[in-house]
C-alpha cells in the first residue's frame, strides 16, 4: 500500500513537471509504460540561445574594429545592442565570464579591453 501511494505521488510531480515543460518523455520503441525515460528541458532555450550567440558576435565586432580594441564600460553600456534583447550589460558578463574581455581600472571608470585569439 505505501509503495503504491510513493508510485501515485511520484507520477502525480512528474505529471506537474511535464506539464511545467520541464520534463519531456523520451520516446522510445524500446521502453514500456512502466520503465518511462523523460528528457530535461528549458522552455524557449531557443530564443535565449540566439540572443546570446548574435550579442556576443555584436559586441566582439564592435570592440575590434575600435582603436585598440577598447572602450570604457560606461559608455559601451550607453549602446543598444541591434541583435539582442539581453542587454549590453549581460553580454558584457559574458564576455568577462568566457576570458573574452579584461578590465582595466582607469580614473574614468573601468575600461573594457578585447583579448587578442
Amino acid at each position: 500500500r505505501e509503495r503504491r501511494e510513493r508510485q501515485k505521488l511520484r507520477e502525480e510531480k512528474i505529471s506537474m513537471l511535464v506539464n511545467a515543460g520541464l520534463l519531456s518523455r523520451q520516446l522510445s520503441s524500446t521502453t514500456t509504460t512502466a520503465d518511462e525515460s523523460f528528457w530535461f528541458s528549458i522552455p524557449n532555450v531557443g530564443i535565449l540561445s540566439k540572443y546570446l550567440v548574435k550579442g556576443r558576435a555584436e559586441l566582439e565586432n564592435f570592440l575590434g574594429r575600435r582603436r585598440y580594441h577598447e572602450i570604457l564600460q560606461k559608455e559601451l553600456e550607453k549602446r543598444k545592442l541591434k541583435f539582442s534583447e539581453l542587454g549590453v550589460k549581460f553580454h558584457v558578463r559574458d564576455l568577462l565570464g568566457r576570458q573574452k574581455l579584461t578590465t582595466v581600472t582607469t580614473t574614468c571608470g573601468p575600461l573594457l579591453r578585447l583579448v587578442k585569439d
